[in-house]
Formats: C-alpha cells, structure tokens, sequence
C-alpha cells in the first residue's frame, strides 16, 4: 500500500487515480462519500493528497518534498522512468505544420477568396423587395 502511493505520488498524482487508491485503501466513509458525490476541485484534490499522506505515513514536510520534484512518467511495460522526447523531433513536428499550409504567414490568395465569399453571403436573393 505505503509503494502504491509513494509511485501515486512521484509519478502520477492525477485526480482519479488519487480516487482510485482512496477508495482501495481509505478507511473513512465521509472522505469517500464526498468524492463520490462532488466533482473534481482543488480543495478535494488536497484533501485525497493529504488523506493518502497519512495512508503511506509521510509527513508534511516529506510530501511537500516529493511534490516539488518534476513528475516522473513510467510506461507500464517499464520499470525504469522514460526519457524526455528530444527537441529534435518538436521542431520536426513544426516544420511538417508549415509544409501542410498551417503557416503563420498571410495567405493572399486566401484573403481574396474569403472577402469574396463574404461579399456572396450579404447578397440579397432576386425575389424578395429591398427595405426602405
């Protein structure tokens, strides 16, 4: 149980999954009763974090610390903490964008086309009178 959490805490720390363990592990009703009943809040999120502090036995002090620390993603088929994504492949990523037309650069082309399709919508139909 005292693991569980401890991982809850280094590497998750997402509102269901603090309800998930909660409801594994927690002994009283009343906590239980309110996470089922309200939706998600910061205040009931620090009361599932400090409900599963005194589950594991940390104090205040060594959770703070541990909550300080960057969260650490751990695939499920691994043991070990995965590797942040090189910035190699995020500027990839934007160069693909510009090359599929998402530039942030003005099309004028497609300006022209947008103020004539704007000029088709405010035209009247040929039947009705015009107001005076």
């Amino acid at each position: 149980m005292k693991e569980r959490i401890l991982q809850f805490f280094k590497s998750d720390r997402t509102y269901k999954t603090a309800v998930n363990l909660y409801q594994e592990f927690g002994k009283r009703l009343s906590v239980k009763k309110q996470i089922n009943m309200q939706s998600e809040s910061d205040y009931l999120k620090g009361t599932l974090f400090d409900e599963l502090r005194e589950l594991a036995d940390l104090s205040q002090k060594d959770l703070s610390l541990i909550l300080q620390a960057p969260v650490v993603k751990i695939e499920k088929n691994q043991s070990t903490p995965a590797a942040p994504k090189p910035a190699s492949k995020r500027k990839a990523a934007k160069s693909s964008k510009k090359e599929m037309g998402r530039s942030k650069t003005k099309n004028p082309e497609g300006e022209a086309a947008k103020k004539e399709l704007g000029k088709e919508k405010t035209k009247k139909p040929a039947g009705e009178p015009a107001k005076k």
